[in-house]
Formats: structure tokens, C-alpha cells, sequence
């Protein structure tokens, strides 16, 4: 088990909430730019066949990471990222999105976003 001392050391630091959002947006830019034959890519973009229950619907990783793309403002992800360079620098704006207009609007620090509640 990863002990919180050893996770913020192998992290730097960084918010854990962008740490993750960063991940996610990185491996969906890998998974995108696989041929559709890679079996990640085949169970990424696989929908079942079965109904779903009643009441609302659950979040899937598909949601988040549409969820996180529509807060950032990137448009025609799916193109962007197939080109590599691009796609990282969106992947290392997850990392700081958000910090700086917190910062101007309530005067906060880097460790008192509100994505940490």
C-alpha cells in the first residue's frame, strides 16, 4: 500500500484531483490514437448491448473525461488528439486548470482549491 508521505513524493506535490485528471487525459489521447484492432481501444469504445437499471445513470470514465475536456474549453478533442504535441500540452493544462482563476477570484493559494473538498 502507497503511504501518503511516498505518494506525495512520487507526485511532486501536485494537486492529487489534477494529477488524476491528467492521467485520464493522457491515456485518452494514447487509447485515440491506437489502431482499432488494440484491444484497449476496442474495449474503450465498446457499448453493451444490455439495458441499463433505473434511476439516473452512473458516471463512466468516458463521462469524467468528456466532463473535464467541456471545463477546459478544448474543442474537437478527438482530432487534436491525434497530433502528440498538442495533445500534451493539453494534458499539462489539466494540471494548473483552474489554480489561476481561483487564485484571482478568492485570493487563494495553490493547496486551497476547491477541488480538494
Amino acid at each position: 500500500m502507497l503511504q501518503p508521505g511516498k505518494m506525495q513524493n512520487a507526485i511532486g506535490y501536485e494537486n492529487i484531483v489534477r494529477h488524476i485528471k491528467s492521467k485520464r487525459l493522457s491515456w485518452l489521447g494514447h487509447v485515440e490514437r491506437m489502431p482499432n484492432e488494440r484491444v484497449a481501444n476496442t474495449i474503450c469504445k465498446w457499448k453493451p448491448y444490455a439495458t441499463r437499471p433505473k434511476g439516473r445513470p452512473r458516471l463512466r470514465w468516458e463521462d469524467d473525461v468528456r466532463n473535464d475536456l467541456r471545463k477546459m474549453g478544448v474543442k474537437n478533442w478527438k482530432r487534436r488528439a491525434q497530433e502528440r504535441k498538442q495533445w500534451n500540452e493539453i494534458t499539462e493544462q489539466a494540471k494548473t486548470h483552474g489554480v489561476v482563476e481561483l487564485k484571482k477570484k478568492k485570493g487563494l493559494t495553490l493547496f486551497g482549491d476547491t477541488e480538494m473538498l
